[in-house]
């Protein structure tokens, strides 16, 4: 059937309409392309259809760098030119505050790019083969090479294919691989308690060879090491930060960085002195910015988390600038008494959102707010009670970290 591509979804399916003026999605489709495609689903809520042929690519697509385009789950916006790409995510978040009824400055736009990701999952078949997910299945798509990863993981990827072939079978069942500024972490995610002498032996030797990694086995949630060379940190200025196993970490430097700069220069430039830090995870935002304020009271639900926190300020003599406590914000959160004295509330809310956490700071003494998020939805949720509540958005930025997805992390400044 033909299809002419005339929009494209929030999350960058083509769209085209049939004779009855039905939606039909399109995978890999983009606006302006003429294709031949066959339906493989239709049911009452919508149609979905694939590419059998271009017919004629549209003027704003770009051949996709990756080979594993196709088929791979993720980076499903690699034929977006990028001139298209960047004003496909700028007309997201805008459509998405215009409908929540929130006036907005120009949204500034900080670009990551590929060779870029520190930290990434691979799945294992139970061939042994590595890869990715295709979208919406547990179909593998085996991998040697992933372009958004950084250089030093891409590097490990068929070293670890080459590793998986010597393994006995159905022993992993997924990797995680993630970057610190010292060193690579493996974390081997197991099908079985324990792993035998042959293939133990096989891993410390992969470790010896591939140099400067740390090799982690974890079954049952419990993490475990088979190899460790030293502790992993992150800088943050001059601190080392030590933190624990499979912690959360933003998924690039780069956007980590961009994100600590735009709350430096907030801080800098509006002689801030106090803040609480919501949802903190390790601190990172805290301990960044530590030499620019008095002092930082952060909150955070995991106490491993809050223990990271307090015991890397007291390894870095800040026990009495930064203190982390243990609160479930989304069931309970902190008052609007609580913020009396507070210059700047930082909050990085889940990916659902804290609105509870987000009403009693509306209706507290806060006059500055910034929000980090990574889920555009909730965001706009949560910005319309602060804006109902008398804050104007003074700053907005999209960090794009996420490459070739449709998924944006939002750094928003609220004043009131």
């Amino acid at each position: 059937m033909y299809l002419k591509i005339s929009q494209n979804s929030n999350s960058g399916q083509g769209i085209a309409f049939d004779q009855d003026n039905n939606k039909i999605f399109v995978d890999n489709a983009i606006l302006g392309d003429e294709i031949e495609a066959k339906i493989i689903k239709k049911n009452s809520k919508f149609t979905l259809a694939k590419i059998i042929k271009i017919i004629n690519p549209s003027k704003i697509r770009q051949e996709p760098p990756c080979i594993y385009f196709k088929n791979c789950g993720g980076c499903n916006l690699q034929h977006f030119s990028n001139k298209f790409y960047q004003e496909f995510k700028l007309n997201n978040l805008q459509n998405a505050l215009n409908r929540q009824q929130i006036k907005y400055p120009q949204i500034n736009f900080i670009e990551i790019g590929k060779n870029s990701r520190r930290r990434i999952t691979l799945q294992i078949d139970h061939n042994n083969k590595l890869g990715f997910f295709q979208e919406n299945s547990h179909n593998l798509i085996a991998i040697s090479d992933c372009l958004m990863a950084v250089s030093e993981i891409r590097d490990i990827i068929p070293k670890l294919q080459n590793l998986l072939n010597k393994l006995s079978r159905k022993l992993i069942k997924s990797i995680n691989i993630c970057q610190f500024d010292n060193i690579i972490e493996v974390i081997f995610n197991l099908q079985k308690s324990e792993i035998d002498i042959n293939d133990n032996e096989m891993l410390i030797d992969f470790a010896n060879i591939a140099k400067n990694i740390n090799l982690y086995q974890r079954y049952q949630g419990k993490i475990t090491p088979i190899y460790e060379i030293s502790k992993a940190y992150i800088n943050f200025g001059n601190l080392k930060i030590y933190p624990d196993n499979d912690i959360f970490l933003q998924a690039t430097k780069k956007g980590q960085n961009a994100i600590i700069s735009i709350i430096k220069d907030f801080i800098i430039s509006n002689k801030i002195d106090n803040i609480i830090d919501l949802y903190c995870g390790i601190a990172t935002y805290s301990f960044s910015i530590i030499d620019n304020i008095k002092d930082s009271i952060c909150f955070e639900g995991l106490e491993k988390m809050v223990d990271i926190v307090n015991i890397n300020a007291k390894k870095n003599n800040l026990s009495h600038k930064i203190a982390a406590k243990s609160r479930d914000l989304a069931r309970n959160p902190l008052k609007n008494t609580e913020f009396e004295n507070i210059d700047l509330v930082l909050i990085n809310p889940p990916r659902s959102g804290a609105r509870k956490q987000i009403e009693e700071i509306a209706s507290s003494s806060i006059k500055n707010i910034i929000v980090i998020s990574c889920d555009m939805k909730s965001f706009c949720q949560d910005a319309k009670i602060l804006v109902e509540n008398g804050f104007n958005i003074d700053k907005i930025t999209i960090i794009d970290q996420f490459y070739y997805t449709s998924h944006i992390e939002i750094v928003t400044i609220f004043k009131k």
